[in-house]
């Protein structure tokens, strides 16, 4: 009996020191990234612009992305003159908050600026509206919103039970539910994909050709401007397979591109 209190008082204890490590741990990281962003915002404030990018580079890389965050590098880029990069910015900010008129407006001028760059709209008006409210709430929301209606679904089933007269008015609630739950569900599932599994490349290096095969010897299949955006299709090595905005497949080394 003695040596079950004893196991159990120690795994309390150990539970309560790995509770207390994590919290700690969460802490300092969350502090060191507040540092970083404010030498990064500081940066900017004094236009020291590469120092500024720098900053933001070391937060991305600790998977801290955000729409604020790629906002300020599109300005820090934009400053240093790097309008592939201010664009790949807005890009990865429009992922986070795609209902933004301010991000939207300020690729507008970039891509106004730089003339020989293609970006079609291939998005009819349905597409549009569907992922305008999905861009509403963030891939957590939608997520929890999902879960909490399955919840649901299962608390009134169960108070249904066992189910011998089921009116017709609660089977249209319990349809109602489903269809609400997995609305949620495919929405959470979009933002998703959306932030963490992108597609979308541009191209961020000059003179960038679109190959017939993986290689430099392959025939060219068209010219990228600095800056164009394409579709990720496949890769093998150091070369990935795109597609362009008018159709065109082909394949570009990876080192010339950033994914969205």
């Amino acid at each position: 009996m003695q040596l079950k209190l004893n196991i159990q008082s120690f795994i309390f204890r150990f539970l309560i020191l790995f509770v207390f490590y994590s919290l700690l741990t969460v802490q300092n990281v969350y502090a060191n990234q507040q540092e970083l962003w404010q030498k990064g915002v500081q940066a900017l404030e004094q236009k020291d612009y590469q120092k500024a990018m720098q900053a933001f580079i070391t937060i991305e890389n600790n998977n801290e992305g955000g729409a604020g965050l790629y906002q300020n590098m599109a300005l820090a880029a934009t400053s240093l003159g790097d309008d592939a990069k201010a664009i790949l910015y807005l890009e990865k900010a429009l992922k986070y908050s795609p209902n933004d008129a301010k991000i939207k407006e300020n690729l507008q001028q970039i891509l106004h600026r730089n003339s020989q760059l293609d970006y079609v709209d291939t998005q009819n008006a349905f597409s549009k509206s569907l992922l305008s409210i999905i861009g509403w709430l963030s891939f957590d929301v939608w997520m929890i919103l999902s879960i909490l209606l399955f919840l649901g679904i299962g608390f009134y089933i169960y108070m249904l039970y066992p189910f011998q007269h089921i009116s017709k008015s609660n089977k249209y609630i319990i349809g109602i539910l489903i269809f609400g739950a997995l609305s949620c569900y495919f929405a959470a599932s979009n933002r998703f994909q959306t932030i963490y599994h992108n597609d979308g490349i541009i191209i961020t290096e000059d003179h960038t050709n679109l190959h017939a095969g993986p290689d430099e010897e392959s025939p060219k299949v068209t010219d990228l401007p600095k800056g164009s955006k394409v579709v990720y299709k496949d890769h093998i090595a150091d070369w990935w397979l795109v597609t362009t905005v008018y159709g065109d497949e082909g394949w570009i080394p990876a080192k010339n591109g950033e994914r969205i």
